[in-house]
């Protein structure tokens, strides 16, 4: 199953398993919401891998668990429904709305084999930084990169590159494309250093370019995660490169480096 061959879910080993969960997370899912500690506790027991810090909300549904790795941070809210019967591999600082779902599995698309109640599983991986908007869906075999957001309402199909909007049923990247904002990232840079800046902040970036406070927002936070700038101090942020050279631009990138 987990190796992403055709197998049968009515399987009675698996069908054993499932049920043994299911007693776990209706255990989980009535205890006090307050009793913090307790539900941690309760989800460690669950979850194959759980970061520091999580948070998820109550109900919570999983198939397995053991099939589920989770960073630092994580946060979720109500109903969220992971199938893993694949595995499902999540980041650090994750952030899920209310009535999310992550389905690794699908039932076959040949009758005959739906019949047999045959099924395949492709895995998930949900990069750092990832946020997933209200009654977002997950489909199988999606790769979902740092940084992403996912609007609400929207059914991811196909993988999400990182530092991307997707949105939509099926899901489709609206703004930015990855390359579009590494470019602006670059020219950040180049206007702070041929001005000599020291600190760069929102305001310098619209007059230079015209774009609006989300979109630099966006832009900072990826410059931030690539350490090309340090974290925002009262409004403004240090400039940490010196030199344009000095920018790791990662693999399938292009960008135009400033004269």
């Amino acid at each position: 199953m987990v190796s992403g061959q055709t197998f049968n879910v009515k399987d009675e080993a698996l069908t054993l398993e499932r049920t043994r969960v299911r007693t776990l997370l209706q255990r989980y899912n009535l205890t006090i919401a307050s009793n913090f500690q307790e539900r941690e506790k309760q989800l460690r027991g669950i979850i194959h891998h759980l970061g520091t810090k999580p948070v998820i909300e109550q109900p919570f549904r999983c198939n397995y668990g053991s099939n589920i790795e989770i960073g630092d941070n994580f946060y979720a809210g109500w109903n969220l429904t992971i199938l893993d019967s694949a595995k499902v591999i999540i980041g650090n600082n994750v952030k899920i709305g209310p009535n999310c779902n992550i389905f690794t599995e699908d039932f076959s698309h040949i009758t005959t084999e739906r019949r047999e109640n045959k099924a395949v599983a492709l895995p998930i991986t949900i990069g750092d930084d990832v946020y997933i908007g209200g009654n977002g869906t997950i489909l199988q075999g999606v790769s979902i990169g740092d940084g992403a957001i996912i609007g609400a309402g929207s059914i991811v199909t196909k993988s999400v590159p990182a530092h991307s909007v997707c949105q939509g049923a099926p899901a489709k990247v609206v703004t930015p494309k990855v390359n579009d904002e590494w470019q602006l990232a670059v020219d950040i840079v180049a206007d702070a250093i041929a001005e000599k800046k020291d600190r760069i902040n929102v305001s310098f970036v619209q007059k230079k370019h015209s774009v609006g406070y989300g979109r630099v927002a966006r832009v900072f936070a990826l410059m931030e995660d690539a350490k090309i700038i340090g974290p925002a101090e009262k409004g403004k942020r240090p400039l940490l490169v010196k030199s344009i050279n000095e920018i790791k631009i990662p693999n399938g990138v292009t960008v135009v480096l400033p004269k």
